[in-house]
C-alpha cells in the first residue's frame, strides 16, 4: 500500500510498479484531469500539477531509486535527509583524471601515457626535459652554424691563397717578358680561344 501522499499515491501505484504502469496511469489521469476540462476548477489544476511532477520524479529510475530512498528514510524520521527531488543533481565525468573511478586502479594497471613501461611523471620534471632538449638542440644548432662558417672561411682562404699565388707568377712572368713579349702573348691566347671566321 503506498504512503498518502506520495508520488505513488498520486498515481494510484504500488511502490513496486514497472515503468510502464507509471507511464500509463499518468496518460490516463493527466487526461482526465487536464485544466482544459474544468478551467474554472482550481483544485483540477492543483491535481493535474501533481500529477505531473510525480510523473516527472517517477519516470526516470535515477531520480525515482532517489525518491524511494527518501521514502524509507522519511518512514524512519530522518529530519536531515534531502529528498530527491530537491537534491542537487551530481555531476561527473570518467575522462577528468580527478573523477575517474579510483576502486580498479589497485587492480590494472593504468598506463598515464597510454604506453606500457612510461609511468606518470609531475608536469616539472617534463618542462625541466623539453628545456634541456632545447638547449641541446640549440646548442647543436650552434656548433653546425659554427663549424659551417669556418669551412667557409677556410675555403675562401685556400682559394685567395691560390690566386694570389698565381697573380704574383703572372706578375713576375709580365716583368721578366716585357711589355710587347706580353702582349703579343695574350694576342696569340685570344686567337686560340677565339678564331677567326
Amino acid at each position: 500500500m503506498p504512503r498518502i501522499g506520495s508520488h505513488y499515491h498520486t498515481l494510484g501505484l504500488e511502490e513496486n510498479c514497472t515503468p510502464k504502469e507509471i507511464k500509463t496511469a499518468y496518460v490516463t489521469l493527466s487526461k482526465r484531469f487536464h485544466p482544459d476540462k474544468r478551467p474554472d476548477d482550481p483544485d483540477h489544476n492543483k491535481n493535474f500539477v501533481k500529477i505531473n511532477e510525480a510523473y516527472s520524479i517517477l519516470r526516470k529510475p535515477e531520480t525515482r531509486k532517489l525518491y524511494d530512498i527518501s521514502l524509507r528514510h522519511e518512514n524512519y524520521g530522518d529530519p536531515y535527509f534531502k529528498t530527491a527531488y530537491t537534491a542537487p543533481p551530481v555531476w561527473r565525468d570518467e575522462s577528468i583524471w580527478y573523477m575517474r573511478d579510483r576502486r580498479n586502479d589497485s587492480k590494472e594497471s593504468r598506463h598515464y601515457y597510454g604506453i606500457p613501461g612510461i609511468k606518470r611523471l609531475p608536469n616539472l620534471w617534463i618542462a625541466g626535459g623539453t628545456v634541456l632538449i632545447m638547449a641541446i638542440g640549440a646548442y647543436l644548432h650552434y656548433v653546425a652554424i659554427k663549424s659551417g662558417t669556418t669551412f667557409a672561411l677556410e675555403q675562401l682562404n685556400l682559394r685567395d691563397r691560390r690566386l694570389s699565388t698565381e697573380l704574383s707568377k703572372a706578375r713576375k712572368t709580365a716583368v721578366l717578358n716585357g711589355n710587347n713579349l706580353q702582349l703579343k702573348i695574350l694576342q696569340d691566347k685570344l686567337e686560340e680561344t677565339n678564331p677567326e671566321d
